[in-house]
C-alpha cells in the first residue's frame, strides 16, 4: 500500500466504517456497513472503497452510535493526553464513496479504519464545555460528528479557517487560555491516508477491504488497562 501522511481538520475523517477493532466489545453499535473495492474502466483495483447503506439516516446513526459507545469505553479515554500533547499517533483512513439504496446522492469522503478513539476524544477535548455535564458534552460530540458527515467540504473548511483564525487572535490578545489550548491541541489531527495499492491477485474484488482489515487487525491490539 502507498500512504500519504499529513495533518487534517479533525472533522474531515468520517466514522462510517464503524469501529471494527472494538466491534465485539461495543454493545449498541449497529452492524458494519457493506464495503467493497472499486475498479476503474479497465478493471484495475483502485485505492478506495464503496460503503453501502440503505439511507443517509442509517449512516448517521452508525456515526452517532460509534462515537457514543467509543466515548463510554474507559479504555478509550485519551483526553488528558490529547490536551497535553495533541493527537500523537495518526489516524488511518481510506478514500470512500458512500452509496445509498434509497436513491440519495452518493457522498465522497475519507473514512477512518483505525483511530476512532483518538478522533472522538479529540472532539471531546475541543467541544468541552465546563457548564455542561459529561453526558451533555458527549451528546454534543456525537451530534457534531453526525452532522459533519453530510456537511459539504467547502463549508467545513470555512468553519475550520474561521475557528483557527479566532483562536490565533484570542491567543495574541489573552495568551494561552484553556479554550485556545483546546483548539490548538485538538483542531487538527495527523492522518495516514491510503492513496495507492498493488496486489498480487487483481481478480479479487474484496482484496483492498481484506488488506485493510488485515493491516488494521495487527495494530493496536493490546487493551489499555
Amino acid at each position: 500500500m502507498f500512504i500519504l501522511e499529513g495533518a487534517a481538520d479533525a472533522e474531515v475523517p468520517l466514522y462510517v466504517m464503524g469501529n471494527p477493532r472494538l466491534g465485539d466489545l461495543l454493545k449498541d453499535v449497529p452492524k458494519g456497513p457493506r464495503i467493497t473495492g472499486v475498479r476503474d474502466e479497465v478493471g484495475r483495483l483502485q485505492a478506495q472503497l464503496v460503503v453501502e447503506f440503505d439511507s443517509i439516516a442509517e449512516a448517521e446513526n452508525l456515526v452517532e452510535s460509534t462515537v457514543r459507545e467509543t466515548l463510554l469505553d474507559p479504555g478509550a479515554d485519551y483526553r488528558d493526553s490529547i490536551l497535553s500533547h495533541g493527537v500523537m499517533n495518526p489516524v488511518e483512513a481510506v478514500l470512500v464513496e458512500l452509496r445509498f439504496a434509497d436513491g440519495s446522492p452518493p457522498l465522497p469522503g475519507v473514512a477512518m479504519y483505525d483511530g476512532t478513539s483518538r478522533g472522538t476524544n479529540s472532539s471531546l477535548v475541543r467541544y468541552h464545555d465546563t457548564t455542561q455535564t459529561p453526558v451533555q458534552n458527549m451528546a454534543r460530540v456525537a451530534q457534531e460528528l453526525r452532522d459533519a458527515m453530510v456537511t459539504p467540504s467547502r463549508k467545513r473548511r470555512a468553519a475550520y479557517l474561521k475557528e483557527a483564525g479566532a483562536a490565533r487572535l484570542t491567543y495574541q490578545r489573552d495568551g494561552l487560555t484553556m479554550p485556545v489550548l483546546r483548539q490548538f491541541q485538538a483542531r487538527r489531527i495527523p492522518v495516514r491516508l491510503i492513496v495507492g495499492a498493488q496486489f498480487s491477485d487483481e481478480g479479487n474484488l474484496n482484496e483492498l477491504p481484506a488488506a485493510i482489515t488485515a493491516a488494521q487487525s495487527t495494530r493496536h491490539i493490546s487493551v489499555n488497562p
